[in-house]
């Protein structure tokens, strides 16, 4: 049996297929484990890469007693990881600038899936059990091309494609329900913005409670958002399915910059949606938003928690001398609790013959010198924190017109 850490270890290992991946690139016949009891390995089957779309795309199956196992299949594609960007700020001039090609992500997926088919079909394996395989918006493609196929799927944080998929796609998915089956499956973190971004209208969403507020990317990650029991079982099930706008509610009580932002990101959402006939390609081009915003605010957090940083310094700079004194407050009186016959003004001469005195150990000039220097360095984090910020809402400010055009397909569908 499959493990829902078995199918996150997929998730994971198809980001290797991209070719500038140093630590792991996924060839042919190359092998992997699953973490935790179930050891599962698994063979790589076919690959396949688009650097003009930024696809990635991986074949796997798994072995048995050492041989592969070709009538169950595993088709994963990668999704863009926000923490992965090196440059951030080029990324949030995309949230507006992104106007062809992304959607092509979509064909090259089902183009790829049906590709594996056709070699399963010639390798004498056209009865393989295919599923699909994802995370972040490699697993909206995943659960968008098992929909359409009439496949199962297992995704993580993934947005839902229920608003794009084909009738025939949709009346399945709404059967299997019917009958009580559940081919689809996306685990969420129940405080991932990407994951929740176009709501569950298939019905995938399994949501994983974790703690507020550890972070926008901590949230979205795969191997941060969720954690699994011996048996590769998921942990903390039970969460909530939390649209944009609750999570801007509960982020602005923590960051209101945050919330501010997810807000204005939330109405980008409703043009898209309040506009008939969206595409899977301006979908997908609309989800790069999400993405982008989750990588924006990361960066925001990492650079505010250095003027925390910086402030917790400061506050110990300042209290040096309360806290010597009170410890040597505290010194004499215990020293006149332990020794009844030793006087306070025994106490005091020893204090000034041994040079205890707490003004002679601290240079109060020097300590004032670095709090100003901290109060420079502060401000200036500060400013760069508010900068992106800034950048994220005045993109966002621009982006009615672009998700509009989106959303009616004129430009970046398939």
């Amino acid at each position: 049996m499959t493990t829902a850490e078995d199918y996150a270890t997929i998730a994971n290992q198809v980001y290797g297929v991209d070719p500038l991946q140093r630590e792991f690139t996924a060839e042919k016949r190359d092998k992997f484990a699953a973490p935790g009891r179930s050891k599962q390995q698994f063979q790589v089957y076919d690959t396949a890469t688009d650097p003009a779309t930024g696809f990635q795309g991986m074949a796997v199956v798994p072995l048995i007693d050492g041989l592969p196992d070709h009538s169950q299949v595993y088709i994963a594609f990668a999704g863009t990881n926000p923490d992965d960007r090196a440059d951030v700020v080029a990324d949030l001039v995309s949230v507006v600038g992104r106007r062809t090609g992304e959607g092509t992500q979509v064909a090259e997926a089902e183009k790829f899936a049906e590709r594996v088919q056709a070699r399963l079909a010639a390798d004498g394996h056209s009865e393989a059990r295919i599923e699909t395989v994802g995370h972040s918006l490699g697993g909206y493609l995943a659960l968008y091309v098992a929909a359409e196929s009439h496949w199962h799927s297992t995704t993580f944080n993934s947005p839902d494609p229920w608003g794009v998929l084909s009738p025939q796609a949709k009346e399945w998915v709404q059967a299997e329900r019917t009958s009580g089956g559940s081919p689809l499956t996306n685990y969420v973190n129940q405080f991932d913005l990407v994951g929740n971004f176009l709501g569950h209208g298939t019905g995938a969403g399994v949501f994983v409670e974790d703690e507020l507020w550890k972070g926008v990317i901590a949230h979205h990650d795969l191997a941060a958002a969720f954690d699994f029991d011996p048996f590769g079982a998921m942990l903390g099930l039970g969460g909530k399915s939390l649209t944009v706008t609750e999570l801007a509610d509960l982020v602005g009580v923590a960051n209101p910059g945050h919330g501010q932002a997810l807000r204005a990101l939330d109405g980008i959402v409703s043009t898209v949606n309040g506009v008939g006939a969206v595409t899977a390609g301006a979908t997908l081009s609309g989800l790069l938003v999400a993405v982008d915003t989750v990588a924006a605010l990361g960066l925001a957090s990492s650079v505010g928690s250095v003027a925390t940083e910086l402030q917790a310094i400061k506050d110990v700079n300042i209290g040096l001398v309360p806290a010597m004194t009170t410890a040597l407050t505290n010194a004499k009186i215990a020293a006149l609790q332990l020794y009844p016959l030793v006087t306070e003004a025994d106490i005091e001469e020893c204090v000034r013959a041994h040079g205890l005195e707490v003004e002679k150990h601290i240079d109060e000039e020097a300590v004032a010198a670095v709090n100003d220097l901290l109060d420079d360095h502060i401000d200036t984090v500060r400013k760069i924190s508010r900068g992106v910020m800034n950048t994220v809402t005045n993109a966002f400010e621009q982006g009615t017109a672009w998700a509009r055009a989106y959303a009616l397909g004129s430009v970046g569908g398939t």
